[in-house]
């Protein structure tokens, strides 16, 4: 039997033990397994998504030019797919929006050490997108302020934040909504398409 410095609470080796091997867990994820659930997550909303692979940029400009350049993971949500092929004619025509795009930077955990920096790599390589999101499995809230500081720089920024659950994807959680932009940053998407072959891919 463990105890806390509040002697009305007494802490027992089985919970000692589900803790530790919590924090193993939490420990041992890969940025791998987050993509995938973060790619069950978003087939679940609805929204065509894939991988944009870092080894398939070019660095024609130079080593270190493409730093916080490419999102992990982009996805597209088709708005028209009801519609009748009159009101996709129309909205065509005068320049209505048929799709959304989406962009991910991916970590492991959210904490307060990394916090700041991890969000703004987000916002450098997703903000082109008309949604731009942090994802993560774990947000550290032990520390109450690595939440609050997230949330500031999210409504300051523009950015979302998912916590996606490994054991069940469906039951992964957009905690900060992105603010929509009314239009994509083309000239940013462009030099990410000149970049890497998987995000021309993507556009097409």
């Amino acid at each position: 039997m463990y105890y806390s410095q509040n002697p009305d609470y007494q802490i027992n080796n089985e919970q000692v033990t589900n803790l530790k091997n919590k924090v193993s867990k939490e420990n041992n994820i890969t940025e791998e397994e987050a993509y995938e659930v973060l790619e069950l997550y978003l087939d679940e909303l609805g929204i065509y998504n894939m991988q944009i692979k870092h080894n398939f940029s070019s660095n024609k400009r130079g080593a270190g030019s493409n730093i916080w350049l490419h999102p992990d993971w982009v996805g597209m949500e088709v708005l028209n797919k009801k519609w009748s092929l009159l009101i996709k004619d129309c909205a065509k025509y005068y320049g209505g929006k048929q799709a959304r795009l989406w962009s991910f930077e991916v970590k492991k955990k959210i904490s307060r050490s990394n916090v700041r920096e991890s969000f703004f790599q987000a916002l450098s390589n997703s903000s082109w997108a008309h949604y731009g999101y942090l994802v993560a499995p774990i947000l550290d809230e032990i520390r109450s302020d690595t939440r609050h500081e997230l949330e500031m720089l999210c409504i300051r920024h523009g950015i979302g934040f998912i916590l996606i659950n490994m054991e069940f994807p469906e039951d992964s959680e957009i905690l900060i909504l992105a603010r929509e932009k009314s239009e994509i940053d083309w000239n940013m998407a462009n030099r990410l398409a000149e970049e890497n072959k998987d995000f021309e891919n993507y556009l097409k």
